[in-house]
């Protein structure tokens, strides 16, 4: 396990380098570190992949570096050649470890589509409770309107209509 100072000491590298690729490497660093007492530290296969992020920039300098300065012997052409394929490497790494996070991404994306679907059908589910409420009250009203019309009536009756049991029809409401 290696602590972030003992990674900038080992590749040579200063500590705020080591943390500026440790930021863009994060999410796939991730599965490699563990944490204890506050100190993060990573395992031989994160310091790896922390090395190979260096030793491609350094290899593209360099490979840059030998095709500037034109030398064509064939020491410099297997030199090339062996940068070419260790840079080649590197970055089929990379774009690895890139569409597994774009896996990653789709995965949380549809798990975050089905829940808004779900959503949508709670929030129609309740839009029809609302509604069917709404209607359930309105017709109470008109319930306690009519019987309030009719007790209104039967008021309006004299005794003696209510004496020899004259009853009120609801069409004279």
């Amino acid at each position: 396990m290696y602590r972030v100072s003992e990674i900038a000491e080992k590749l040579g590298k200063s500590r705020a380098a080591v943390y500026k690729n440790i930021k863009t490497l994060k999410p796939s660093l991730s599965k490699y570190e563990t944490k204890r007492k506050g100190v993060i530290y990573y395992n031989d296969k994160g310091f790896d992949l922390i090395a190979n992020s260096f030793s491609s920039t350094l290899l593209d300098e360099k490979v840059d570096s030998l095709v500037d300065n034109n030398s064509v012997d064939n020491n410099s052409n297997l030199d090339i050649e062996k940068a070419f394929r260790h840079v080649v490497n590197a970055k089929d790494e990379t774009i690895k470890m890139l569409e597994n996070q774009l896996k990653v991404r789709d995965n949380q994306l549809k798990i975050k589509d089905e829940q808004l679907r779900e959503k949508d059908k709670q929030v129609s589910q309740l839009i029809k409770q609302n509604d069917q409420a709404q209607h359930l009250l309105l017709n109470e009203q008109k319930e306690k309107q009519l019987l309030l019309g009719v007790k209104d009536q039967y008021e309006k009756q004299t005794f003696i209509d209510r004496l020899f049991g004259k009853k009120v029809k609801l069409d004279d409401l």
